[in-house]
């Protein structure tokens, strides 16, 4: 009976990034500090490898809890998420507030989402994979 299966490999690595990706939006929610900030202009948002357009990025401008003015670009989904001018929920790193987040449930919980789905469709596969070889095994 062969263990380590394709699905078995995809439901490990899957279920095991999408577990450190909610410890990463767990710290966000723990210390990120929220505030509203203004949209900017948005402008496309090119792939590091591919070089083609993967989405967009809009220019916020938020003040800090201490004062601190500061425009980041931050990626989204769709041009017209915040068209400009408007308001955005922003997290931001308290010790680096050049490092935010916008603050809205799907850009904190979407690859943790995407990641543990993909790994429990995987665990459910690897799971039918082995009852199909038992079933194989008791007809030979």
């Amino acid at each position: 009976m062969k263990y380590f299966s394709r699905s078995f490999v995809w439901a490990v690595v899957s279920m095991g990034g999408g577990v450190a990706l909610v410890f990463f939006v767990l710290w966000w929610m723990i210390f990120g500090v929220p505030v509203t900030g203004t949209a900017g202009p948005a402008e496309y948002r090119r792939g590091n490898l591919t070089k083609k357009r993967v989405g967009y990025k809009v220019q916020v401008h938020f003040v800090t809890k201490e004062g601190q003015s500061k425009t980041v670009a931050i990626a989204c989904s769709f041009r017209d998420s915040y068209p400009e001018g408007s308001s955005v929920p922003v997290r931001y790193d308290p010790k680096n507030p050049g490092n935010a987040r916008l603050n809205v449930f799907w850009d904190l919980w979407a690859w943790a989402l995407v990641s543990m789905t993909i790994g429990g469709l995987s665990l459910f596969d690897f799971q039918q994979e082995q009852k199909r070889a038992l079933e194989r095994g008791k007809s030979a």
